[in-house]
């Protein structure tokens, strides 16, 4: 797993940024907006041409994480693509290896080690961690999760839930 988080230390490095959509357009991604019903998003490669394709009913923060679960996507699975349109109902659906992956690498990109780090040492509760972000709760358990893969002492006394954005 820790390839994913240096996949996303190369793209805040090379492109300076943590933004999704900008860094998608960088990349040569389509980033487009239609009124997809259910679905939040998906990922899909054509033709060699890659999209991202977002829900345009759902609140720009909403956008933004789905938008780096795509990504995700991109980085890491693209070789999948040609078979597979990664759809998203629910963005934290853990049954699937490339699913929690796609949430790992959206964490990672969206949420700073600093700022977490900063607001963990307040002894906030998760909630409030999680308000202070502007990011749901199980993204920032993904981010905890992944602090500690890199060596952080961190007790969880919290559980990921799998489904709450289905």
């Amino acid at each position: 797993m820790h390839y994913i988080l240096d996949q996303v230390q190369l793209l805040r490095e090379r492109y300076h940024t943590s933004r999704p959509e900008i860094l998608a357009v960088e990349l040569g991604i389509d980033i487009q907006y239609h009124d997809i019903g259910s679905l939040k998003g998906y990922y899909l490669v054509d033709r060699k041409r890659r999209y991202i394709v977002l829900n345009n009913c759902l609140d720009e923060g909403i956008l933004q994480l789905v938008c780096a679960h795509e990504l995700g996507h991109d980085r890491l699975h693209q070789e999948l693509a040609g078979f597979t349109v990664w759809q998203e109902r629910n963005l934290f659906d853990s049954r699937s290896k490339a699913e929690r992956e796609a949430n790992l690498f959206a964490a990672e990109l969206l949420i700073s080690d600093l700022e977490i780090h900063s607001l963990m040492n307040q002894h906030l509760s998760l909630e409030t961690i999680s308000k202070c972000l502007a990011q749901p709760v199980d993204l920032v358990l993904f981010k905890i999760h992944a602090l500690r893969m890199t060596g952080w002492k961190i007790e969880l006394p919290w559980a990921m839930n799998s489904g709450f954005l289905g």
